[in-house]
């Protein structure tokens, strides 16, 4: 393999411009096939386990019940409890958000802890009718330490039940329900979970372009030269940009999730930088050595990564 890779890459270097060609050529048709042929990525993951197929029945006999849940965190700005008023604007918002398409429910944690409060002063008092005190017995226990309004009247948790799965409320419903909560309550800041924030449907996020400026700025700290510096990213972005649009082309006609792209930018970028690193840093030892540039080319990458 590493004689072979080396007539490769010996071939590549001394038809430079034909082998840039030949990429973007290689780029063109692949981004051509993924956007005819291409379907949307799913997100939805089935692994028959006991668990999985418990949550499959109980979406099945009891749908209410197994939809996807998020919560959103209510917390005052200057420490104190919620006011009559700010419960009254965060009861108005959560209004809006069960207008939401998409929305099943929403729980109001206001409302939730009064009734809360209510049945266990009935059942602290006895007063609770006789069909109901077994049942409560057994739940009171715990209960009494299940709470949506923090003991200081300072933090409030609102729950909002949607008609999808786990793993399958769209994207634009997740930012629907961000925009009607939270953004006119004076002196409340508002929080999302994680299952009204993560967007597992985008490829490339804040955090992977950061990423990629931080390994540019780092590597012409390291080679001192932009072009140095953006060879290594070019090399990878061009590989990576072909065997993502080339997996994409095929998810017309195979399963596939949006994980599996994001963690072949992830694992392609990091490697592909890499080995450009391997084959750079051997092409500049050998750069003194030798004057063909096909026979420069080739060593650094027959056994790119190999001492």
């Amino acid at each position: 393999m590493p004689r072979l890779l080396s007539r490769l890459a010996g071939a590549c270097a001394r038809r430079a411009w034909w082998t840039l060609i030949a990429w973007g050529l290689a780029l063109l048709a692949v981004g051509t096939a993924a956007a005819a042929e291409g379907r949307e990525l799913s997100n939805v993951f089935n692994i028959s386990t006991r668990a999985a197929d418990l949550a499959a029945r109980v979406q099945a006999e009891l749908p209410e019940a197994a939809g996807a849940t998020g919560q959103i965190v209510y917390t005052t700005a200057d420490g104190a409890g919620f006011t009559d008023l700010q419960k009254q604007q965060i009861a108005s918002e959560l209004d809006d958000v069960r207008q939401v398409p998409g929305v099943v429910e929403v729980i109001d944690p206001f409302e939730t802890e009064a009734y809360r409060d209510e049945l266990m002063a009935a059942f602290l008092s006895g007063q609770l009718p006789a069909d109901q005190l077994a049942y409560y017995q057994q739940v009171g226990q715990a209960a009494m330490g299940y709470r949506v309004v923090s003991t200081d009247g300072t933090t409030a948790v609102a729950t909002v039940v949607f008609e999808y799965g786990p793993y399958e409320v769209p994207a634009d419903v997740k930012k629907l329900v961000q925009r009607a909560a939270g953004w006119s309550v004076g002196g409340v800041r508002t929080d999302f979970s994680q299952e009204l924030v993560l967007d597992i449907e985008a490829l490339m996020g804040p955090a992977e372009i950061v990423g990629v400026l931080m390994a540019g700025v780092v590597l012409l700290i390291m080679l001192g030269s932009l072009v140095a510096a953006g060879l290594p990213l070019l090399a990878a972005g061009l590989g990576v940009g072909t065997a993502v649009l080339g997996a994409l082309a095929f998810a017309g006609t195979v399963h596939m999730t949006s994980t599996t792209l994001i963690l072949g930018i992830m694992l392609g970028l990091a490697v592909g930088i890499d080995y450009s690193l391997f084959i750079i840093n051997r092409h500049r030892r050998r750069l003194r050595e030798l004057a063909d540039l096909g026979a420069l080319g080739a060593p650094g990458h027959g056994r790119a990564g190999v001492r």
